[in-house]
């Protein structure tokens, strides 16, 4: 039989940090078979390859689609060999057939588990750049005189003896664990062994391995094939059960193994063999330096002995918090253990910030790498990876959601996932309270999905959560209609902050916008309208006090300036609202300045704002004196537009700002809110209007209770009590100069 060429195909794989994300105990290698005419003996086929996640776990089958398998004139249960080409091994894998392929619209791909990548490969790492996978019959050597067969019912020849190594891993202990019964368990179904392979056993839910102390338990035992001895010669690999072959275990060894990732694995690698749990440096400080210098011993050698492994050090900061000598000791001490280590031993340490480390720890790793928060596309992929599975609403957007979740890291967005569930939870046991039991029983059957806003109620709890511990950034609940008047400030603002959101290619243009200045008399609604900005804009909010940057110890207010700033930048499109700027940062080179501190800070404020060109973050200013400001604000690329917000002294403007405040008040149709302006000054600002409302409720709440006291006695007043409404008495209308507050007064129908 004569068979066709071989068609070169290239290999790509997805983003590895996408197989992180949703990994479960086996990663698969996705291979596409495209173009593959009819017409061609498929003795040699080439194929795509991708990373997709899978819970395949057999280490010697590919996995067809049955319209493919026909295509290609292969049977299911067929034996084929499989190489990466360029005279690389050749291995036996046997053909399956899976249909639930083709129901996701896969009709040309195949899959293969990543323990046969890695055997194949023999120990590459998945592929992330163009190479090729080669298919092609295979039919086992006849005897002389005898022609050879493609039967599909033929099978590779049973080894006699095979030879096995456990390989270490930092998840189990290879001299307590008892392999017989785990091995003869899965010997009972014929295993293709080559020798050099590495076998994984699944043992997740075995009732021989009892839960350890450890967080995370593997769900596969490692075990490495030392040699495999058959009566007949074979290429590509030996079958093995516990009919025909006998198995002998050999002393543990050391070995590199494919990615399995458990609960709370913290790994970046494309090929972390070792460990696959964090420490915590807090588990290792202790009272005495002495002490905690055992402690990390101990987990240098534990990853000495599982090596090759990736040991993660979080919290690192934690440990080497102590001062004085004991930091030097402990510093030195930890500086040896790492150079005592083996080179195939990788540790990674984490901390918040390199400044948190002291400038003697950092030289003792080679690189330093920032890792900064996802961006919206990584935040839209990671909510689409966290909510395969689920069901959700047609009125829920992802997309939408992505933006809203500015500032958000990976953990917070599982979190928030969570706490959805939790709120659709919590709504259908509401829904089912007023049910009969049948109808109750045939919901809950149903199941439930997830709503928006089951997304927003988790969204509001997450951030409200965050805002109790940090100065977290969100988005405010202000909107236009909260604010009155000022039509043509709103104009002006909305052309600086929304434009280059609403038209990024203006940005190409040179329009670089991204600060401006409030100013006007005090209770205008510069805060208001900053709030109402990020809110119509969809846009973070991150409001900051000018004074309470300022700190005793040399640097630190400069450091805060500094971590508003990053907040800001990891939460964008954030809105960074500075108020009582001409606090934060006066003209330099006063006299009264002790020591230089606020010239350092005006300093620092110009330079973050230098770098704040298309990142997304915007900065507003209030002031009520724009003259004391440091002039080096106010040019253009920093504060480079001053809006003034003045007193609306017409009538019209007046009525606007009464409206909004008003507009969650329960008023009498009978009150004439503009008879009530005009017995006002001319000359009431905003807050002087709120000021106003505020007496009016508080009387009213007096009068309330006034009423509810007289009901008892009389059942005529008792049956208004549930209608509240305000109205303006005679005495503050006549007299609205005479009093700092003009309040209104309530009346009951």
């Amino acid at each position: 039989m004569t068979f066709g060429p071989y068609r070169p195909l290239e290999l790509v794989s997805t983003d590895v940090l996408q197989m992180f994300s949703r990994c479960s105990p086996e990663l698969l290698i996705k291979i596409s078979l495209s173009d593959v005419m009819k017409s061609l003996s498929p003795q040699a086929l080439e194929c795509r390859v991708e990373v997709l996640v899978s819970p395949l776990s057999d280490g010697s089958s590919l996995l067809l689609p049955r319209l493919l398998l026909l295509r290609l004139g292969l049977f299911n249960g067929q034996w084929v060999r499989l190489t990466t080409g360029g005279g690389a091994r050749e291995r036996l894998v046997s053909v399956v057939t899976a249909d639930e392929q083709e129901a996701d619209g896969q009709e040309e791909t195949g899959l293969i588990s990543t323990t046969l990548w890695f055997n194949l490969s023999e120990g590459e790492p998945v592929p992330v750049s163009a190479t090729t996978l080669r298919i092609k019959r295979w039919c086992p050597e006849s005897p002389p005189g005898r022609s050879q067969t493609l039967s599909a019912a033929v099978s590779p020849p049973f080894a006699s003896e095979l030879h096995l190594q456990p390989v270490h891993s930092p998840l189990y202990d290879c001299s307590t664990l008892n392999y017989d019964r785990i091995l003869s368990e899965y010997f009972t179904t014929p295993r293709l062994v080559c020798e050099g392979d590495l076998l994984s056993v699944p043992v997740l839910n075995h009732p021989d391995l009892r839960p350890s102390s450890s967080v995370c338990r593997s769900p596969v035992l490692w075990f490495k094939v030392q040699s495999v001895s058959s009566k007949e010669e074979a290429t590509g690999g030996s079958l093995a059960d516990r009919e025909h072959t006998s198995l002998f275990m050999g002393v543990s060894t050391n070995s590199p193994a494919p990615l399995v990732c458990v609960g709370g694995a913290s790994l970046w690698s494309l090929n972390p063999p070792g460990l696959s749990g964090a420490v915590d440096c807090v588990s290792l400080c202790a009272d005495s330096f002495a002490a905690s210098e055992v402690k990390m011993s101990a987990i240098l050698e534990r990853a000495e002995q599982v090596r090759p492994c990736v040991l993660v050090l979080r919290n690192l900061h934690l440990l080497l918090r102590a001062s004085g000598a004991e930091q030097s000791r402990l510093q030195a001490a930890l500086g040896r253990l790492l150079h005592e280590l083996n080179t195939s031993v990788v540790v990674v340490a984490s901390a918040p910030r390199a400044s948190d480390l002291s400038s003697s720890v950092v030289p003792l790793f080679l690189h330093q790498v920032s890792l900064s928060g996802p961006e919206e596309p990584q935040r839209r992929d990671m909510l689409r990876g966290l909510t395969r599975g689920l069901e959700l609403g047609p009125d829920v957007d992802l997309e939408r959601l992505a933006k809203l979740t500015s500032g958000l890291l990976l953990g917070d967005l599982s979190a928030l996932v969570a706490e959805a569930t939790r709120a659709a939870r919590h709504r259908l046991l509401q829904a089912t309270n007023h049910c009969s039991s049948a109808h109750e029983e045939e919901l809950l059957l149903s199941g439930v999905s997830l709503q928006k806003q089951d997304f927003m109620a988790a969204l509001k709890a997450l951030q409200d959560a965050q805002a109790q511990t940090v100065a977290a950034p969100k988005i405010p609940s202000v909107r236009w209609q909260d604010v009155g008047g000022l039509q043509q400030v709103k104009r002006q603002i909305l052309d600086t902050v929304s434009l280059p959101l609403t038209r990024p290619e203006l940005l190409t243009l040179g329009l670089e916008r991204t600060g401006l200045l409030l100013y006007g008399p005090p209770g205008t609604g510069k805060t208001l309208l900053a709030k109402a900005v990020a809110t119509e804009c969809s846009m973070n909010f991150l409001s900051v006090k000018g004074p309470e940057l300022i700190n005793m110890y040399v640097g630190q207010s400069e450091e805060n300036v500094r971590q508003v700033f990053a907040r800001a930048r990891s939460a964008a499109p954030c809105v960074v609202f500075f108020d009582e700027l001409d606090s934060l940062a006066p003209s330099r080179g006063r006299s009264g300045d002790s020591g230089g501190v606020m010239d350092r800070v005006v300093s620092q404020l110009l330079s973050e704002l230098d770098t704040l060109q298309s990142t997304g973050v915007f900065v507003i200013g209030a002031t009520n004196r724009p003259d004391l400001i440091d002039q080096s604000l106010l040019r253009p690329g920093r504060f480079d537009k001053l809006v003034y917000v003045g007193v609306n002294e017409d009538r019209e403007s007046q009525l606007q700002v009464l409206q909004a405040i008003l507009r969650k008040f329960d008023l009498e149709p009978s009150v004439d809110l503009s008879a009530i302006l005009e017995r006002c000054p001319g000359h009431m600002t905003g807050a002087d209007l709120y000021a106003l409302c505020c007496d009016a409720m508080t009387s009213a709440v007096k009068r309330k209770i006034s009423l509810i006291q007289q009901s008892e006695t009389n059942t005529q007043t008792h049956k208004h009590t549930n209608t509240w409404f305000l109205l303006i008495t005679q005495k503050y209308v006549n007299e609205p100069r005479q009093h700092s507050r003009h309040v209104f007064n309530e009346g009951m129908t």
